[in-house]
């Protein structure tokens, strides 16, 4: 933990909505809460002063008082900037040049104030009819009837007519594997990842899609092993 005692930090709590139990060490302490028990709402349990996840949590050495950091991206941000020492997936702007840096801190802050504050309406909505129709979340659309499955595309207008057009907009104009470079992953291909992987849940990127493009991206962060893993845990939790 090098990179902790360089910047001061006597420890760091992280508070994020997984189903295993929680991990420490002598200064890095992880806590899994249950969204499904409303952990998240509980003062003694979730820091957040909004009662959301993920949350971080952390105390310097000359400071007797925590600091409370929160919002997906800037936790992001903060965790590359600890753990990430050889720049592998977070180049400076020296390393990277400034457009790179630039188009890097484009797709971190739309895919988080644009993208993400949209995807909950159509969650949502699936979500109420999990009693009626008594499957996974992931299994309702096949079972919405008429009228059901036109209100969900009214609510899917802004992905299907701005957000997802815009971004196959933009991977058309690239001749790469990732949205900075060919072979090298960048932490903003993980913010767009997360809201890609919305837009398959809400059945945006299937086999019929017409964002080709954003499918194959999509495909290709997906069938990383980082993202494999992850969706190993979602399985888990979705199944607990």
């Amino acid at each position: 933990m090098e990179s902790l005692q360089k910047h001061n930090i006597s420890w760091i709590k992280i508070y994020i909505a997984l189903p295993t139990q929680s991990l420490t060490n002598d200064i890095v302490y992880l806590y899994l809460l249950s969204l499904k028990s409303g952990e998240q709402n509980k003062e003694n349990l979730n820091p957040h002063p909004f009662h959301k996840v993920p949350t971080i949590e952390y105390k310097l050495n000359n400071n007797n008082n925590p600091t409370i950091l929160f919002e997906s991206n800037a936790i992001l941000m903060f965790l590359t900037e600890l753990f990430d020492t050889k720049r592998l997936i977070s180049p400076t702007i020296e390393t990277t040049g400034l457009e790179k840096y630039g188009e890097r801190l484009k797709w971190m802050h739309w895919t988080n104030n644009t993208f993400e504050n949209l995807s909950p309406l159509p969650i949502r909505y699936l979500k109420s009819f999990i009693p009626k129709y008594s499957v996974p979340i992931n299994e309702i659309i096949s079972k919405l009837d008429n009228e059901e499955l036109q209100h969900l595309n009214d609510l899917l207008k802004p992905f299907t007519e701005e957000l997802l057009p815009f971004i196959e907009k933009e991977l058309s104009t690239k001749a790469t594997n990732y949205l900075l470079s060919n072979n090298n992953f960048d932490v903003c291909d993980i913010c767009l990842g997360f809201c890609l992987l919305a837009s398959k849940f809400l059945g945006l990127l299937g086999e019929n899609t017409k964002f080709t493009k954003t499918k194959e991206y999509a495909t290709r962060l997906f069938q990383r092993p980082s993202f494999v893993e992850t969706f190993k845990i979602i399985n888990k939790y979705q199944n607990h």
